[in-house]
């Protein structure tokens, strides 16, 4: 019977401990405000200009660079953008980038595909795009930053991954946009 008494008093005490731990525990809010910066000026007027609007690419198939690669482009075309003083102050701030969109090849959706389709089209092969330096720029998701001076952008034919390219002609076209960042 003491056995029982001393338990039933032992399970009382944590009972108590544990109603008197609540009775003391005090919850706190935090209060929260702040502030986004940094959205994209709206209001701000900016275009690109291009050196060329029409590029003439040639090569032997043989001569094709693989797709996906860094190298030294066939032909260049000089970037810049224009505007007014909201447009010269985001590319003060590096806030404005080229974003490179076009109809994308079906091997890998990385380079301008050839939208040619009559007889004489040739197979296999793409329009890589590429930075300054050479270095791939995949369509519709890569961008580059723009800045005060000329960019250039790089363009030559690509032979598709997984593809054997015939000779032929190309067609493909590629629209410069204006990223805010």
């Amino acid at each position: 019977m003491n056995k029982r008494i001393l338990g039933l008093a032992i399970s009382a005490l944590f009972v108590m401990a544990t109603a008197h731990a609540e009775d003391i525990d005090t919850s706190a809010t935090i209060d929260i405000a702040g502030n986004v910066t940094g959205t994209p000026d709206t209001s701000a007027s900016c275009t690109v200009n291009v050196s060329k609007a029409l590029v003439n690419l040639s090569t032997d198939v043989t001569n094709l660079r693989e797709q996906g690669v860094k190298t030294t482009p066939d032909e260049g075309v000089s970037l810049s953008v224009t505007g007014d003083q909201g447009c010269h102050n985001l590319l003060l701030d590096s806030r404005i980038a080229y974003k490179f969109v076009g109809t994308a090849d079906e091997a890998t959706g990385k380079v301008l595909a050839n939208t040619d389709t009559t007889e004489g089209a040739a197979q296999g092969v793409g329009v890589g795009v590429y930075d300054q330096e050479g270095n791939v720029v995949n369509v519709n998701t890569d961008y580059f930053r723009a800045n005060l001076y000329n960019t250039i952008v790089g363009l030559g034919l690509v032979k598709l991954s997984g593809q054997t390219p015939t000779q032929g002609t190309v067609k493909s076209a590629l629209t410069i946009e204006i990223l805010r960042l």
